[in-house]
């Protein structure tokens, strides 16, 4: 079993804005309950929403001239589809290059999905706080980062997709100097450290307090593999419970 508990540094706040200047975001979207209740909410935070019910409808928008910050993109869109408007999108050089988040029940899947091209995820159905902290990182002009602590490959290489499709900048390392080296570079943008406290032959809570030495307000979630009576709850290898993975890492994150 894994587990993630949160340990947070003492000291000053590490938040900051987020969110660029550039605050328009289209939604292409056919359900239109769901649609309408997305524009809504992203606006009452501060963001220009432009609709779409369908691919082509937002191919029309980006090309009449709109430059969204993000594009929350249903797969599963008549006329055009989500993978149909991915296609245009990669073949006209104006339009690549905005960044795209994918709303799909079956996110995962979605994600093993390579026509989609270098895409984030969202997984439906997705309460309004999760939402927003989702775009909060996608639209972010530096996405949060975090520094992955984990010897096993197979298990660092799914822990730095799940972050990346879900709106975060990725570091690896699988040892403490590799660690420390990484954190040296990037300290002043590194929001969490995710540690597997068994990585480097049990070396992992070495490579916190070195990092602590480095900055005491370094904010770090340990992945553990033994969990016992009174723990918390546990995520078993193969790793699953991706959602609150990214939820854990995200409110560790935010936090002062």
């Amino acid at each position: 079993m894994v587990f993630l508990m949160s340990c947070i540094g003492m000291g000053g706040s590490r938040r900051r804005a987020l969110v660029e200047p550039n605050n328009d975001i289209l939604v292409v979207e056919d359900h239109d309950v769901t649609r309408d209740a997305m524009k809504t909410l992203l606006e009452t935070v501060g963001y220009r929403v432009t609709c779409a019910a369908n691919g082509q409808e937002g191919l029309n928008h980006l090309r009449a001239g709109i430059r969204p910050c993000l594009i929350l993109l249903d797969l599963n869109t008549p006329v055009l589809d989500g993978w149909g408007f991915r296609r245009e999108q990669l073949r006209d050089s104006a339009l690549a290059d905005i960044p795209v988040a994918v709303l799909s029940a079956v996110a995962d899947d979605a994600g093993k999905d390579d026509d989609l091209g270098d895409v984030g995820y969202l997984q439906k159905p997705m309460d309004r706080v999760d939402l927003l902290a989702a775009v909060e990182r996608f639209t972010a002009t530096a996405r949060p980062k975090v520094l992955v602590v984990e010897d096993v490959p197979a298990v660092q290489k799914l822990l730095d997709a799940t972050l990346r499709h879900y709106g975060f900048d990725v570091l690896l390392a699988a040892n403490r100097k590799g660690a420390v080296e990484l954190y040296l570079e990037h300290s002043l943008g590194t929001e969490v450290v995710l540690l597997d406290v068994q990585a480097d032959g049990q070396g992992g809570l070495e490579t916190f307090f070195a990092l602590r030495e480095m900055n005491a307000n370094v904010h770090c979630c340990f992945i553990n593999a033994a969990t016992s009576e009174g723990e918390p709850a546990g995520f078993p290898r193969p790793f699953r419970g991706r959602d609150e993975l990214v939820k854990t890492v995200w409110r560790v994150a935010r936090r002062p």
